[in-house]
């Protein structure tokens, strides 16, 4: 089963060059010896992102997908970097995951992902670091997208065993960062069965206690009825979900109804035109009528009613951060 709203990735060399500015060989050349030059220093690397930014003489938003997989091959390619220091190992981890974000689009990605895996079984080389084990949550969630079925289930169900307790509630505290990437690296793992995410969506929309903006990206991401890669069978059924949506309109209005929840529930109620996935239209509607009362942006107030395509702002929410120049998604 297949959705009407169809993703088209184009991600080879030649349109990563045409989307985003031309940077001189020499200039990369030079970007390269100064990630290599910080990782092999004793001490800690600096603030490289800006760093490179000045060396390129562009923004990192602007960075083409060729320049982002060379920087992402020199660092896989040199992943003892990561135990010099819990400073090195944070910055690699950062680093890294964003030159390889979303885990596809660029020719190679399947096999970087690959190498990526192989740390995953070793875990963080310093796990009691807090910067460290939240930025080991940040590198996987960045490239879930490129993770194999298998791969994702490992991720999520390790996860799992953290973030719920034995009463199946939320074990994770307000102001645990470690934890909320936690949190947010799961969500992520779409290919994971249906089951497993209604039981995290209701850890969190059952809990007690106001929801976070945070919070609400995570309950987006659970309950999407337009996936970013997974087929119908991976979403949770809408029979399984029906129960939970008067809570979450609840949760919304509790937290001040942010605009996170706004598209939250945008995302929750949206038509796919797959009956088993689609609310009712009665819950749809409901749902136009809540985002319109709290000013919604229009494309969202239109989600549970037509079936439309993402726009740039839409991505951006749905992964969490801006997607790189030269990967296409229509």
């Amino acid at each position: 089963m297949s959705f009407q709203i169809e993703f088209d990735i184009r991600g080879d060399a030649a349109d990563a060059q045409d989307a985003a500015p031309a940077v001189e060989q020499s200039l990369l050349d030079c970007a390269l010896e100064y990630i290599s030059a910080a990782f092999s220093a004793e001490s800690a690397p600096g603030a490289m992102m800006k760093e490179l930014e000045r060396i390129l003489d562009c923004r990192r938003e602007e960075w083409s997908l060729l320049v982002l997989r060379r920087f992402a091959d020199l660092l896989l390619g040199h992943a003892e970097w990561r135990r010099k220091s819990a400073a090195h190992e944070s910055r690699w981890l950062n680093v890294c995951g964003y030159c390889l974000r979303p885990g596809f689009g660029y020719a190679g990605d399947e096999w970087r992902v690959s190498e990526a895996w192989k740390l995953w079984f070793g875990g963080t080389t310093f796990p009691k670091n807090v910067d460290c084990a939240s930025q080991w949550k940040v590198f996987w969630r960045r490239i879930a997208a490129g993770l194999k079925s298998g791969q994702q289930a490992q991720a999520f169900d390790k996860a799992a065993k953290s973030l719920l307790n034995s009463n199946g509630a939320n074990a994770i505290r307000e102001n645990d960062q470690a934890g909320l990437e936690m949190w947010r690296m799961a969500a992520a793992m779409e290919l994971v069965p249906p089951q497993r995410k209604l039981k995290l969506r209701q850890a969190l929309v059952s809990g007690s206690g106001n929801l976070t903006e945070p919070m609400f990206w995570i309950v987006d991401r659970l309950a999407a009825r337009v996936p970013l890669q997974s087929a119908a069978d991976c979403v949770i059924p809408a029979a399984k979900l029906l129960p939970l949506f008067p809570e979450m309109m609840r949760r919304a209005v509790q937290s001040g109804a942010p605009k996170s929840a706004l598209f939250a529930l945008a995302g929750a109620s949206r038509l796919s035109g797959i009956r088993t996935i689609d609310l009712p239209e009665k819950e749809r509607k409901q749902a136009v009528a809540f985002l319109v009362k709290h000013n919604a942006p229009e494309k969202w107030r239109r989600m549970p009613l037509e079936i439309i395509a993402d726009d740039d702002e839409s991505r951006k929410a749905i992964f969490g951060e801006e997607l790189p120049m030269g990967l296409v998604i229509e």
